[in-house]
């Protein structure tokens, strides 16, 4: 089930939050203490406050998306047969962490998971960072195992107004997709097909580090 955000309550309790301060603020001994001067103070706090509020919000609003879309993700995921098994262990990669690990029969897969929508045009960053994702854990396979696996990254966005226009067509070596076309990109394309025993092996190795 899609997990939905209600900004506008989250905003309000921040703005609610952000008067009860400046309320308390201002009446406090040492801004009261400051005589004619304590309209000024008053402006500055207030200002300052505003300022603090805007970026919280802005910030939380994509904490929020991105947390949301993750969990999302995990929905769609869990469609997958018993084959399948998920990692969310958010393993880092000196570029950031992994949001998602899948292996099955159909190989192994890196997801960076994105919460933008509209026109999806992914900056080069975006399809750097899933790359590498993807090599760091291909080298940390082959290192602890000795097997050279495939690892596949994809960039997947998660918001249901997100229009991605790329098909299954890689781009610099990245899948780049909507959620909905996850479970079929994983179980319709076949980057190396693994038995159930390398599968067991590659998630002890991750489950470890």
């Amino acid at each position: 089930m899609e997990m939905k955000i209600n900004y506008l309550v989250k905003n309000i309790l921040l703005g609610f939050i952000g008067l009860v301060l400046i309320v308390i603020i201002l009446n406090s001994p040492f801004i009261l203490a400051l005589g004619k001067y304590s309209f000024i103070a008053w402006l500055f706090v207030a200002v300052v406050l505003v300022t603090l509020f805007l970026i919280i919000r802005k910030r939380s609003d994509k904490f929020l998306s991105g947390y949301v879309g993750e969990r999302d993700i995990d929905d769609e995921l869990k469609n997958l047969s018993l084959d399948f098994v998920v990692i969310n262990k958010g393993l880092d990669t000196g570029r950031g962490n992994i949001d998602k690990i899948v292996i099955g029969p159909s190989g192994v897969w890196t997801l960076e998971v994105k919460s933008q929508k509209g026109d999806i045009v992914p900056p080069e960053s975006f399809l750097k960072q899933a790359y590498a994702e993807a090599k760091t854990l291909q080298d940390l396979i082959k290192a602890k195992l000795n097997l050279d696996i495939n690892v596949q990254p994809v960039l997947i966005f998660s918001n249901k107004f997100a229009k991605v226009r790329f098909g299954f067509n890689k781009q610099r070596g990245v899948y780049v997709i909507q959620k909905a076309w996850l479970n079929k990109l994983i179980t319709e394309t076949h980057v190396q097909s693994l038995d159930a025993e390398t599968a067991k092996k590659i998630k002890s190795v991750i489950e470890v580090v």
